[in-house]
């Protein structure tokens, strides 16, 4: 029983982030002082956290304002998380974002690197102000508390009284982020974006038989600049790049950036309040549900779900069943309007999106 550490909200789950990966937050400022928390169950909880999104490629965001000496763990409990957390925590964590750090923070790594492997270490980035969250994360999805927002206003007024005369706005990108609506660069009779024609052929040609395909991470400085490239309306080879990964990377990534989900913010309370499904039998209701979208929408979808049910029947080989399947796609397809998402709702989003996927055949 967790609800004597639950009840402090120190850690939660906030969706996927940019590049689709699950992302839990912690926050130090809710930690209460040391006498009201056992550290060793708060460990604990931690990891029972940690191991529903395990298998799955997520990142950690650590907001560090807050942290004093009443509620400040040891290093000898940080060395022991470190130690408690082995390779199967690690193997699958692609980010630790440090948000708001102090010298503190910077000290603690500086004296557990000896024990920390430098892989490790390369994965731990450090974001003095919220803003620089932006590149990574919605904002809005992480219920960041009031306490660090009022910190971070305070550190920001420092930086904006010193910073340059504002640049011109940049100008609306192409593909990446841009309304279904507006994305010229798409099939003539579908008006399926290129972009996911282009990277699923790639995939379809080299990367059906890879195991893991879609829950591995590309090289996120090579996806910056292949989806900068295509934003500026750049031509981009991707057999240049050599690593289908990419290729995945970029379907995924352009699902999430969309302002708006391909199941539209309308369909999320919808989803939400469907009954359980059981094999075949909600397929017409479903059907006719999917029917209401938006045509560009509703185009995208079918090419999807075709497109992953050719992937789930090689699962066999590539170890991507309807529900793997479903776990990385379920949050880029549909996401609430204030970018929240519980674990509960997540589930949610994930048996429907794998019913999409096992009856794909039907529905499209």
């Amino acid at each position: 029983d967790f609800s004597d550490v639950e009840k402090y909200n120190i850690i939660n789950t906030a969706g996927v982030d940019k590049q689709s990966h699950l992302m839990l937050v912690f926050f130090a400022c809710n930690l209460p002082e040391k006498p009201a928390l056992d550290l060793d169950k708060l460990l604990r909880y931690l990891k029972s956290q940690v191991d529903k999104i395990v298998e799955n490629d997520y990142s950690i965001a650590y907001f560090h304002h807050g942290l004093s000496s009443k509620n400040k763990p040891g290093l000898m409990w940080l060395r022991k998380v470190y130690g408690d957390f082995d390779r199967k925590y690690k193997k699958n964590l692609k980010a630790l974002y440090v948000i708001h750090p102090t010298k503190f923070v910077r000290f603690c790594l500086n004296m557990m690197q000896p024990f920390i492997s430098s892989k490790f270490g390369k994965k731990v980035s450090f974001m003095t102000t919220l803003v620089d969250l932006d590149a990574i994360v919605d904002r809005s999805q992480l219920s960041i508390p009031q306490s660090v927002l009022s910190h971070d206003v305070s550190i920001s007024v420092e930086k904006v009284s010193l910073a340059p005369a504002a640049a011109e706005p940049a100008a609306l990108p192409a593909v990446f982020g841009c309304p279904l609506d507006q994305i010229t660069a798409v099939h003539s009779e579908t008006g399926v974006p290129m972009i996911l024609i282009t990277a699923a052929a790639y995939v379809r040609e080299h990367g059906m038989e890879v195991e893991g395909i879609f829950r591995r991470s590309a090289n996120s400085q090579t996806v910056k600049e292949v989806k900068g490239a295509l934003n500026k309306k750049q031509p981009v080879d991707l057999s240049s790049y050599d690593d289908v990964h990419l290729a995945a990377v970029l379907i995924k990534s352009f699902l999430r950036d969309l302002p708006e989900p391909v199941l539209t913010f309308a369909f999320y309370d919808r989803v939400m309040a469907l009954p359980d499904l059981n094999a075949g039998d909600n397929v017409a209701a479903i059907k006719e549900m999917l029917d209401t979208l938006p045509a560009r929408n509703r185009a995208i979808l079918t090419f999807l779900l075709k497109f992953l049910a050719e992937v789930a029947k090689l699962q066999n080989v590539n170890r991507m069943t309807e529900s793997n399947l479903a776990i990385v796609f379920g949050p880029n397809l549909l996401w609430a309007k204030d970018q929240t998402a519980s674990l509960q709702a997540m589930h949610k989003m994930n048996i429907f999106t794998q019913y999409m996927i096992t009856h794909a055949d039907e529905l499209v």
